[in-house]
């Protein structure tokens, strides 16, 4: 006998050690116990004891082994009692028509294999019964508590393939171990490699919001510079026309007091102005270009200098203005008497003022810009991520149908954009399960036609094989309401596999 290291799906059940077990570890030992089933299948043996107790995991090696063959039903793979009267197996994890006394079968083993899946992802069976009696008329009646995986990260469709394997119905399981391992390794696909495989197509999905938000910033950024461009001139303008205003005030009230050299009156009308705290200095001299009056005493008689700073273009101006690196705005107008050069004022205001403004402003453009365009962005964002959303969950359900399971039904309590949608996949697959159902019983009442020797999967072949007709999917809804505006659907559209088949 083999000795193998490590322990049970039991073991890694318990409370210690079950928060260790990642989803990633979990789709590996499904689609490992998975594929061991079909390899027993496939050469005539069914379990019948699929639990945790009886799965060995080498969690080093990632490596999954069936043991306890004991009760294993061995023949051709079809549907076996061992010719005794007895239920052999674990009551917690054995299919309701075991328990019922019914034959088995290899969907039988699907159905433990859901248990399994189902301890796997929350923690706990899938009944409230304490006592094995109790259990056992769960299991029987199916009486089996709501999936709820403890991972925040577990796929809907691991979730949705649980309740599948434990439908009451054998018939509304997948038909073989091959298709769940198909499935599971269709998740596993999508967890390891979706990103990189997706990458371009998701590039080409964002193409469109792309260019719809880079038009979106351009015109805002456009028009965001064109407002920042016009207050920014407006509150220079402002500045400017309040220092034109100043200085030729103080041109025309000193003319008469240059003509007659009265510096008391120079002195006396610049104190008053030196008093504003927007002015920075203020010069007056004389025709040859001696200061009379400054709001600098030390620079009385001193020789009037040249202008610093970089001179403003004012075509229609007789004011000269020289702007400053600080934002010093110097203004400059000669002071005449009766058409007469008698003098020159040169005034400074403080212009930092404007500067910092226009930064402000600036400022809150910006942000206001990066709110829009991160709102925009958000919104986008949202939007294609619903509709990737809902275009993978019809593409899922499609792929359902393509397997011929046609009890499948999207729950209609949602109202998106495909609402409409799903509840017509809803219709049509309730059509095709009454083709099916319809085929199945016109295919029992062919006396030429023996079931007996199928093997699981050969009766959706048969059956689609007599779906010959044509789906006129106008009689979906023969009274022509519009039940996108109704909401109305027919309830047996909205429940999936294992509530559908429960008994009330």
């Amino acid at each position: 006998m083999e000795l193998l290291p490590g322990g049970t799906l039991e073991d890694w059940l318990q409370p210690e050690q079950y928060d260790r077990l990642t989803i990633d570890d979990i789709l590996e030992i499904m689609v490992q116990i998975a594929r061991a089933l079909d390899y027993a299948h496939a050469n005539g043996v069914i379990h019948r004891d699929i639990k945790p107790a009886n799965i060995h995991y080498d969690a080093v090696a990632w490596q999954i082994k069936i043991m306890d063959f004991g009760i294993a039903a061995i023949g051709s793979g079809k549907a076996s009692s061992l010719d005794d009267d007895k239920i052999s197996g674990t009551p917690s994890h054995m299919a309701p028509e075991l328990l019922l006394g019914h034959a088995a079968d290899a969907r039988s083993d699907l159905y433990s294999l859901g248990v399994v899946l189902y301890q796997l992802l929350s923690g706990k069976l899938p009944f409230s019964g304490k006592d094995c009696a109790s259990v056992l008329r769960q299991a029987a009646a199916h009486d089996i508590l709501p999936l709820q995986p403890t991972r925040p990260d577990t796929p809907r469709e691991l979730t949705d393939l649980g309740y599948r394997l434990m439908a009451l119905e054998p018939s509304s399981r997948p038909a073989n171990a091959r298709q769940v391992v198909d499935e599971l390794e269709e998740i596993i696909d999508g967890r390891r490699r979706g990103i990189l495989r997706n990458v371009r197509r998701q590039s080409r999905a964002w193409r469109g919001p792309t260019l719809i938000g880079s038009m979106v910033a351009l015109i805002m950024a456009v028009g965001m510079s064109h407002i920042h461009s016009s207050q920014r001139q407006a509150m220079a303008d402002a500045s400017y026309g309040f220092g034109d205003a100043l200085i030729s005030l103080v041109a025309q009230e000193t003319a008469e007091a240059l003509i007659l050299e009265d510096t008391t009156a120079l002195a006396v009308l610049v104190s008053d102005f030196a008093a504003n705290p927007e002015v920075v200095h203020l010069h007056i001299s004389d025709s040859d270009g001696l200061i009379q009056a400054s709001t600098n005493p030390y620079l009385k008689g001193e020789a009037l200098t040249r202008p610093i700073g970089q001179q403003v273009a004012r075509p229609n101006s007789g004011i000269q203005l020289y702007r400053t690196e600080s934002g010093q705005l110097e203004f400059s107008v000669p002071v005449r008497f009766q058409a007469r050069r008698v003098g020159e004022v040169r005034l400074a205001l403080d212009g930092s003022g404007l500067e910092r403004t226009a930064r402000a402003t600036l400022t809150m453009l910006a942000l206001v810009f990066g709110a829009a365009m991160l709102a925009v962005l958000a919104g986008l964002a949202w939007i294609i991520r619903r509709h990737q959303v809902g275009l993978r969950r019809l593409a899922w359900g499609l792929k359902r149908l393509q397997r011929g399971q046609y009890d499948f039904r999207f729950d209609d309590e949602m109202r998106d954009e495909f609402s409409s949608a799903m509840r017509e996949f809803n219709r049509l697959a309730l059509q095709l399960e009454e083709q099916r159902r319809a085929a199945s019983k016109f295919i029992a009442a062919q006396p030429h036609i023996h079931t007996g020797d199928w093997q699981p999967g050969d009766q959706n072949a048969a059956l689609d094989s007599a779906l010959d007709a044509t789906l006129d999917l106008a009689r979906a809804n023969p009274s022509g309401a519009d039940e996108t505006s109704t909401g109305k659907t027919d309830d047996d559209s909205r429940v999936t596999p294992l509530r559908k088949h429960r008994p009330g």
